[in-house]
């Protein structure tokens, strides 16, 4: 992830978390109810600016899932040429 799609992404979630925590606080009860409604909203907008960044070259959108969780350190080491 770049800079610029950093602070994207950031500026992004604090303008949604302010308008959607105005939105949903007098229709929802304080508590549980009002953290999910909170997360809905809030991956309901991070989700296509995050595409948006990513079409734009601001981030990469590819996981390897076979090295999630791994350190750097758990790789096996090279061959040694004989």
């Amino acid at each position: 992830m770049t800079q610029r799609g950093f602070l994207f992404l950031f500026a992004v979630a604090i303008v949604v978390s302010l308008v959607g925590g105005k939105l949903i606080e007098p229709y929802t009860a304080p508590g549980i109810e009002r953290t999910i409604w909170f997360g809905v909203i809030l991956a309901a907008a991070l989700y296509p600016a995050g595409r948006f960044a990513e079409r734009r070259g601001w981030v990469r959108g590819k996981v390897d899932l076979t090295r999630v969780g791994r350190r750097r350190d758990d790789a096996p080491p090279p061959e040694d040429p004989k």
